[in-house]
């Protein structure tokens, strides 16, 4: 078994430069992304496309499209759920899938074959706040890599303020008043 060297000082220069993998980054209030354009965002040195999906929820996605390379958060979201290239029309859903191809009408030949799809991101909306998962994709469904629902955080909370209470500690309450 491989020994685990000890870590002393500053650990700082070890963190990559574009952040850690494989975790949860708050990206964007939900409210800021629209139902009819997609917005352009970069995180970890990686460039996406925010849209709402075909629930309302919003959904990330590469923003390359991968015909020719274009941004598809400077195209639109011509059906519900949906984002299309401004290049080609190629559209893509919120799973990535190509759906459409506008340039070549409803019989495209390109639609769902291998190597038409963007990349996914997977997304979770927490109090207003859209969390983007920023890994490889093999993320586990646990309280670890997940952002913390606010039930949770209110478990948390009601937890600390038991704690406090049996310990006789008490928070002070401060009352803001206008000068």
């Amino acid at each position: 078994m491989a020994e685990i060297p000890k870590l002393s000082g500053d650990i700082r220069p070890l963190i990559p430069p574009l952040g850690l993998r494989n975790d949860w980054y708050p990206a964007v209030r939900a409210r800021k992304v629209g139902a009819r354009k997609p917005m352009q965002l970069s995180l970890l040195g990686e460039e996406l496309c925010l849209f709402r999906g075909i629930t309302g929820d919003v959904a990330a996605i590469q923003d390359v499209c991968p015909h020719r390379g274009a941004r598809l958060s400077e195209g639109d979201c011509h059906y519900r759920g949906t984002v299309a290239c401004p290049y080609h029309g190629w559209v893509f859903d919120d799973a990535g899938k190509n759906v459409a191809v506008l340039s070549e009408g409803p019989d495209s030949g390109v639609c769902g074959k291998p190597g038409t799809e963007a990349k996914v991101y997977p997304t979770r909306t927490l109090k207003g706040v859209v969390f983007v998962w920023m890994g490889d994709g093999t993320r586990r469904r646990s309280r670890k890599t997940s952002p913390r629902s606010s039930s949770t955080a209110a478990r948390s909370c009601s937890r600390a303020r038991s704690r406090g209470a049996a310990t006789g500690r008490s928070r002070s309450r401060t009352r803001w008043t206008r000068t």
